[in-house]
């Protein structure tokens, strides 16, 4: 496979995944937001954990077929993913101080926010087993 092609292969593998992953934590941070479960910052806390392992075990498994051992592979994408939810947090503590956003819409937004960060970084340094 050439080497467009495979990155092509990567990006839609990454996409599918981090849908799912996304509408998990959308689904589950609106869930206890609606429920009045938690504060919107700490529904997103909770919601991020439960979409971490189905992004780490769709990218780990299907997206980038990893090499690494997993558990190195997943301190490596810990490391990435809370890199991308604390801009994620920040964008919702932000939008939260606006009086025209709800706050399950503030959530969702802020959500939406880090992928292509998170892509890139996970595919030259998250799962690559090549030194950079």
């Amino acid at each position: 496979m050439s080497k467009k092609a495979n990155l092509i292969r990567e990006i839609v593998r990454f996409i599918l995944v981090g849908i799912l992953a996304t509408l998990v934590h959308i689904t589950v941070v609106w869930s206890i937001i609606r429920a009045d479960m938690a504060l919107p910052l700490l529904a997103n806390l909770i919601a991020f954990l439960i979409a971490f392992f189905i992004s780490f075990l769709g990218h780990f498994y299907w997206t980038f077929n990893s090499q690494l051992p997993r558990n190195y592979a997943a301190a490596r994408f810990f490391l990435i993913a809370a890199v991308g939810f604390f801009i994620n947090s920040f964008v919702l503590f932000l939008l939260l101080q606006q009086s025209w956003i709800a706050s399950e819409w503030a959530a969702v937004t802020s959500t939406l926010f880090v992928p292509i960060v998170t892509f890139i970084a996970s595919r030259f340094w998250g799962f690559s087993s090549v030194v950079r």
